[in-house]
């Protein structure tokens, strides 16, 4: 038997028993078909594909992008919309010693306060998420 590369036999398994045809671009019909047409194609572009884990993953051509809008730092506590407030702390590195509470957009702020919300809606009072150290969180005890 003849030996091709990975994407060539997916390839050939996919158009051979699934009747998918990886050059169609149009709507996928269900969420498999659309991830094995998008991983092979990303995979022939030389892109780094986990089959097992279902994952494609993408460069993200970002290193000189530096973000315009508006900073802040995330405040100590972190006070919600629904006026909880969260214990916020960060380290310091010891490599650089700096901080790691740096300038960050204030959407993902906002973005944060709105996920510790909605997760602690659904947490009974001594599960809800009280206090964040870069990046771990403790719950209520």
């Amino acid at each position: 038997m003849e030996k091709f590369p990975l994407q060539k036999q997916v390839r050939m398994f996919l158009e051979e028993n699934l009747q998918l045809t990886l050059d169609n671009d149009g709507p996928p019909d269900t969420s498999a078909e659309d991830f094995a047409r998008l991983a092979i194609k990303a995979d022939c572009a030389g892109g780094v594909v986990d089959f097992d884990e279902a994952f494609i993953e993408t460069s993200t051509p970002d290193d000189s992008y530096v973000y315009q809008g508006p900073t802040q730092l995330i405040s100590n506590p972190l006070v919600l919309d629904n006026g909880d407030q969260i214990s916020v702390s960060f380290g310091t590195t010891d490599s650089d010693n700096i901080n790691a509470n740096q300038l960050v957009s204030v959407d993902l702020v906002n973005a944060i306060k709105f996920a510790i919300e909605s997760a602690n809606i659904n947490l009974s009072s001594s599960e809800k998420i009280i206090s964040i150290y870069n990046g771990n969180y403790k719950w209520k005890t």
